[in-house]
């Protein structure tokens, strides 16, 4: 993996760590300057903008970023159908959704902000696919400086409409202004790069429509398995456990944002490999799967060594007992991060039918454990699910990616990065039973972690040359 590729990753994962923070100073403002309501105003707008994003892409912007990674100059080609195609169905969505929201909402207000919300995920849906392509091209410095210029500029507005006195119709229409206008940018970006669209390719346009419900699918399946096991703990335990467990999984939902972060910035090379290079796409996946595996198990060894002072200093003492819930969640970012891995090289190969299937059969089983596990365990049990549900998940999509795409020898990878983190976790582990200090157990774990890793040739010395060549190459020269 180049460079390059560890630039993206951290700009994307920066974006992922900023955005939320943006977000949370909005929070934070309304909270203090207007209230619950506006609050609870704003919340429900923040659910529909960000569902409705999530879904307005079609799930298209798979096929843009690896069409734009293998061949540049079919990428205008591509997201202009993709665009007809997604604009298309988010206006028949509108027609509906909009009388629905003026039938349904009581509040004048509410009614007309929900409705500009709406119509801000036309713009969305060229924009996401205008990120796909950028993607595609490994050029993610543009729309992650657009996305968070967007972000800070909405937060400072709508903070100082709130601050004025204004309400949530005010907020709403500086969120589909400012996505307008970072539509606008994207596409400038886009000529500025030459990227030609060419005239509209009809054929394309019905191939696309016709993968529209797999892939469409898919991110409303994650959506659901990602949350089961909040609706199935308050559906047998009621809301103080969820409470307890919701802590606990804040956290965690951090932490996952460096796979996801990692896995968007690997597909376009996995893409491009898949069609170019086959040893190079087996190659590649084993250093990916390695170098993903020996960051998440350490993200995973500090959050469940550190995870009863860590939930004390943020929620307080009343959640002591998330600290026992985080210590076996945490480890769940781990097959989280492979399996994201994995599911890029089934989208590389036209295999979202399978990540599919999979995320079905994740659900069920997810379910089962979680039906077992929460009447007699509470938030722990379902800590045990959702880790459980996790690992097969892992296997499941790793199966289909040997059988299916490319055959990687990773079980030794695993086998080794695994040993020496549990081996750290044990030594952790005995020194919180030995009532030490709690950064005294974390400085064990990672140290000991790190012992493991040289001593099992899992960390090498090209792995130092690398990241101080990622650290050099960020650091400005003096001329």
């Amino acid at each position: 993996m180049t460079l390059r590729f560890w630039k993206n990753f951290g700009l994307i994962a920066l974006n992922n760590v900023l955005t939320p923070l943006f977000a949370m100073a909005l929070v934070l403002a309304i909270s203090r300057l207007s209230g619950p309501e506006l609050l609870g105003k704003y919340s429900l707008l923040m659910a529909v903008l960000v569902l409705g994003q999530s879904c307005a892409s079609l799930g298209l912007h798979v096929i843009i970023t690896r069409e734009a990674a293998c061949a540049r100059d079919r990428a205008g080609r591509f997201f202009l159908a993709a665009a007809l195609v997604g604009v298309s169905v988010m206006t028949v969505v509108l027609v509906f959704a909009v009388p629905l929201v003026w039938f349904w909402i009581d509040d004048p207000e509410l009614r007309v902000a929900l409705s500009l919300i709406l119509l801000a995920l036309v713009p969305s849906v060229l924009s996401g696919h205008a990120e796909a392509l950028l993607l595609g091209l490994e050029e993610s410095r543009p729309f992650v400086g657009i996305a968070l210029m967007e972000r800070l500029a909405a937060t400072m507005l709508c903070t100082a409409l709130v601050f004025s006195g204004r309400g949530i119709v005010a907020i709403a229409v500086v969120i589909l202004l400012l996505r307008g206008l970072a539509t606008a940018w994207l596409m400038a970006v886009l000529r500025r790069m030459h990227i030609t669209f060419g005239p509209v390719d009809s054929q394309l346009c019905r191939r696309l429509l016709r993968e529209v419900p797999v892939l469409a699918s898919i991110p409303v399946a994650n959506a659901f398995y990602s949350r089961l096991d909040v609706l199935l703990l308050s559906a047998f335990r009621g809301f103080a456990e969820l409470g307890v467990y919701s802590a606990a999984a804040r956290l965690v939902d951090v932490a996952r944002v460096f796979p996801m972060a990692f896995s968007r910035a690997i597909y376009p090379v996995v893409s491009r490999l898949h069609t170019q290079d086959g040893r190079g796409l087996a190659r590649t996946f084993q250093e990916a799967n390695r170098a993903l595996s020996l960051l998440m198990c350490c993200v995973a060894l500090a959050l469940a060594a550190s995870a009863g002072w860590l939930i004390e200093l943020l929620f307080g003492p009343s959640f002591h007992e998330a600290g026992s819930v985080l210590r076996v969640l945490a480890w769940s970012v781990v097959p989280f991060a492979v399996a994201s891995l994995f599911a890029q090289v089934l989208f590389a190969a036209n295999l979202a039918a399978l990540d599919l299937r999979v995320n079905i059969i994740s659900i069920v089983l997810c379910a089962g454990l979680n039906a077992v596990a929460i009447p007699r365990w509470g938030a722990v049990g379902a800590a045990a699910a959702t880790l459980t549900s996790a690992t097969v998940y892992a296997c499941l999509q790793y199966i289909y990616v040997a059988t299916r795409v490319t055959r990687p020898s990773l079980l030794g990878t695993f086998t080794r990065i695994g040993t020496a983190a549990g081996v750290a976790w044990a030594m952790a582990w005995f020194t919180l039973w030995l009532a030490w200090p709690p950064i005294t157990a974390l400085a064990v774990a990672l140290i000991g972690y790190l012992i493991g890793l040289v001593c099992s040739g899992s960390l090498g010395r090209q792995d130092l040359v690398t990241a101080y060549a990622l650290l050099s190459s960020l650091v400005p020269r003096r001329v």
